[in-house]
């Protein structure tokens, strides 16, 4: 089980969110709200009355979007009128995700690098976005039974609906049943019926169990079900594809279930490695390699506190290759060893994980351009976070550094490795961004390095102020049009290092695009076109030098030369 610790801090997020976004308001002044978005929705051709479109501010930073969710006033709505023509006024400058809400109709797919599902609009003072249009069409429905070996209903259970051909995406279904890792989960009846409807034209797969249903495996279980395909196959491959068109409906989507599997436990022991005595002050998990270019462990349990020694126990889980770690407190000053073992046909038994007494890392942050006692009230906001990795397979570590006033930080657990930084901007109002991690002067560019047993205190997070903001309109100076292509457009700061110095963002169907929380000073701006999600030719690009402003909106139109799509 978490810690109290670790629970209370779940318990309190959407609190933390209310006080993040409410201390980002009081600290910036509100932009003038005088813009527009009006547009039309139709169904087959015809006017669309009484639709609710929905509007919110959807921020770049994918972390940022999750917060804007918790946010009381995020959302904005209205309602198309007899003509399906919708309008909404009062619209501050900003970047904004819109979208029709027509469970049983499907919109037409659009991209989107946001947790928010919709169209992206680019919004500009006293301007007037105009035929911001969407096309319904009819949904399609996918609907079965689900029953056991011996033919029961299989009820309240959850059915994964994914596209049948790699690449090739549909349109997002029903937002509030759409997953973030792109499977939409529905439920079984009391009858073993699940219904999807709402569904675009496409080629679909149905399929139940298996450990992807959720990322903790069996959840406690003593039995589990390999994934199985329509119409009872755990081959994929012999998987029935179910091809659904434009507003039809199949049904008989069934799946007959095969013998359930048994699920296994893991046990051992947790040691102190310097000791050899049980340790007591963490909690047990267990996960596999991330990738092998991360080499980090992913949690796939709630985890298990050890008893006074040492011995744990985690049940329920499915056969693979694993290893079993500990899971400390950001605060800790320990780290854990991961210690492999097997599940096949039994029980995994006498896994040892080994805890460490980590190093201590100190170093100072700066902060560039701001005067001493605005840096000091900075400080008192910010939660500077660490990750840290070994050189072979590691347990996630993530470190809080607690920033004084007088900008020294100091981090405890520190395994041998390389120590990373970052801003947590899930909680963090305060407009920063890193430049770069310095360690005796020299600029970290991969992380720090940290040796086994050497003390580190030269650690310099140098940081600035995120206050200019890059607005922009994309022309085409060929016979193409916008329409046919997908724009992104990028920023990366002249002289400045990957990652903290790049910035992608999409552009709206108008050309427009906007890139906030900007460090002042120049950027070469690009415009990167492709013809559709496979291109067949080298993307079109144009590139342009600008200089942003502090405390400042910068405008800029880039000019790219598009040739007709072929067909047209």
């Amino acid at each position: 089980m978490k810690s109290r610790r670790e629970l209370k801090r779940l318990l309190l997020i959407p609190l933390l969110l209310t006080a993040a976004t409410a201390a980002a308001a009081a600290q910036s002044t509100p932009a003038p709200a005088n813009g527009s978005i009006t547009g039309r929705v139709t169904l087959g051709g015809k006017p669309a009355p009484n639709v609710i479109m929905m509007l919110s501010r959807a921020p770049a930073d994918a972390m940022k979007n999750i917060s804007v969710m918790f946010e009381a006033k995020a959302l904005i709505r209205t309602t198309t009128d007899g003509e399906g023509v919708y309008r909404f006024e009062h619209v501050a400058s900003g970047r904004y995700s819109l979208s029709a809400y027509a469970p049983a109709y499907v919109a037409p797919p659009e991209p989107t690098a946001t947790f928010l599902t919709g169209r992206v609009v680019n919004v500009t003072e006293d301007r007037a976005v105009e035929h911001e249009d969407f096309a319904l069409t009819r949904g399609g429905v996918i609907t079965g039974r689900i029953t056991d070996v011996q033919g029961r209903a299989v009820v309240g259970q959850s059915v994964t609906l994914t596209p049948a051909d790699e690449g090739k995406p549909p349109a997002p279904v029903n937002p509030l049943a759409a997953s973030p890792f792109g499977n939409a989960m529905y439920r079984t009846d009391d009858r073993g019926v699940y219904r999807i409807y709402g569904l675009a034209a496409g080629r679909y797969l149905i399929s139940f169990g298996g450990a992807g249903a959720g990322a903790f495996g069996a959840l406690g279980k003593q039995s589990y079900h390999e994934q199985t395909y329509h119409p009872g196959v755990t081959d994929k491959t012999k998987a029935t594809v179910i091809d659904l068109k434009e507003g039809a409906e199949v049904a008989g989507v069934d799946i007959r279930l095969g013998l359930a599997s048994q699920t296994y436990k893991v046990s051992g022991r947790m040691i102190d490695a310097a000791t050899g005595k049980p340790f007591t002050a963490a909690a047990v998990n267990y996960g596999a390699a991330a990738n092998e270019d991360m080499k980090v462990l992913s949690p796939r349990a709630l985890g298990t506190t050890p008893n006074a020694r040492g011995e744990f126990q985690i049940d329920s889980i499915i056969p693979g290759k694993y290893h079993a770690f500990a899971w400390f407190d950001d605060d800790s000053e320990f780290y854990s060893d991961a210690a492999p073992f097997e599940i096949t046909t039994a029980d995994a038994a006498d896994v040892t994980v080994k805890v460490h007494r980590g190093q201590t890392v100190s170093g100072t942050v700066v902060i560039e351009g701001v005067a001493e006692g605005e840096a000091q009230a900075r400080f008192s906001q910010l939660q500077l976070q660490a990750s840290n990795r070994g050189e072979e397979i590691s347990a996630p570590r993530q470190m809080t550094a607690h920033v004084a006033p007088d900008g020294s930080f100091r981090i405890v657990g520190v395994q041998p490795g390389r120590l990373s930084f970052y801003i947590n901007s899930f909680f963090e109002p305060t407009k920063l961004a890193i430049l770069r991690t310095e360690r005796g002067g020299m600029a970290q560019k991969e992380g720090v390095a940290i040796a086994a047993g050497e003390s580190v205190n030269d650690i310099r997070v140098v940081m600035a102020v995120t206050s200019a903001t890059l607005r922009g309109e994309i022309k085409t100076s060929g016979d193409g049009s916008l329409d046919d292509y997908d724009l992104t457009i990028t920023a990366m700061r002249v002289g400045g290092e990957p990652p903290f110095s790049k910035h992608t963002e999409e552009v709206d169907a108008g050309g427009r695009f906007t890139i906030d929380e900007l460090i002042p000073g120049d950027y070469e701006v690009t415009v990167t076109a492709k013809e559709g999600a496979a291109p067949t030719s080298k993307p079109a690009t144009a590139k342009q030098r600008v200089t942003v402003m502090k405390d400042s909106e910068t405008s800029v139109t880039l000019t790219i030369e598009l040739p007709a799509k072929k067909g047209k």
